[in-house]
C-alpha cells in the first residue's frame, strides 16, 4: 500500500513537470526528429540555460 502511494505521488509529480514544460519538450522532440541529436548549446537555445538548484 505504501509503495503504491509513493509510485502514485511520483507519477503525479512527473506528469505535472511534463505538462508545465510541454511546449519546450515538443520543441526539443521536433528538433531531434529533424536532426537526431542536439549539442548542449542547441538544447539551451530551445529550453534555456540550466538553473541551479538550491540544496
Amino acid at each position: 500500500q505504501e509503495i503504491k502511494k509513493i509510485i502514485d505521488t511520483a507519477y503525479k509529480q512527473a506528469s505535472s513537470i511534463i505538462q508545465e514544460h510541454r511546449e519546450k519538450l515538443d520543441a526539443v522532440a521536433g528538433e531531434l526528429i529533424k536532426r537526431e541529436s542536439l549539442d548542449q548549446e542547441e538544447f539551451e537555445k530551445i529550453v534555456g540555460k540550466k538553473q541551479k538548484l538550491n540544496s
